[in-house]
């Protein structure tokens, strides 16, 4: 049975409204990881209440820090809730050019804290990304303009993995649902 398009919008909106609300709120360091990785994963529970009318109750949906990405799974993701992980739309990353965090930085109209002596940000990138986050996390004012470039990030690209995720996670609850019913 072909799980309806319906259901499955109905489920990105509930994960895209859950993260937007815990971006929202997001500050310090989990701001600072949020604009500098992609490691976020999506818990899925079935709320298995079913209330008076005989409706089973609706999806918990939870925002998971890990270590893991789809394309390369941490170990432990599945027995943490895991069902799927969110689209990469860190604003900074190990892999990003200086030119587009300058860019940033620029536009936000803020520098980065001073770096070591004898450090060049070209031999340490990470020493970069650190850097970007200290300053994010020391900068509480800076934060609602953290927030609303990560929100500028979430596009057409965002919503169709998130609706890949919604798709994937009915699917497999309704093969588990059809195996119960059949065994």
């Amino acid at each position: 049975m072909k799980i309806s398009s319906h259901r499955i919008q109905q489920l990105s909106s509930q994960i895209t409204v859950t993260y937007l609300g815990w971006l929202s709120n997001a500050s310090g360091w989990t701001l600072a990881e949020a604009a500098t990785t992609g490691c976020f994963g999506v818990g899925l529970e079935w709320d298995t209440m079913i209330d008076a009318r005989g409706v089973v109750g609706d999806v918990d949906v939870e925002i998971i820090e890990t270590s893991g990405t789809r394309a390369k799974p941490a170990s432990n993701d599945r027995a943490s809730g895991i069902k799927g992980y969110l689209p990469d739309i860190s604003l900074a990353s190990t892999t990003s050019s200086a030119a587009k965090l300058d860019e940033l930085l620029k536009r936000w109209g803020v520098a980065l804290p001073v770096e070591q002596p004898g450090l060049d940000d070209d031999d340490d990138p990470w020493g970069r990304i650190e850097r970007f986050k200290i300053l994010i996390v020391s900068s509480p004012t800076l934060w609602p303009t953290v927030r609303d470039s990560l929100f500028e990030r979430m596009d057409d690209d965002f919503s169709a993995a998130i609706d890949d995720i919604a798709d994937g996670w009915l699917q497999e609850v309704h093969a588990k649902m059809i195996a119960y019913l059949l065994d």
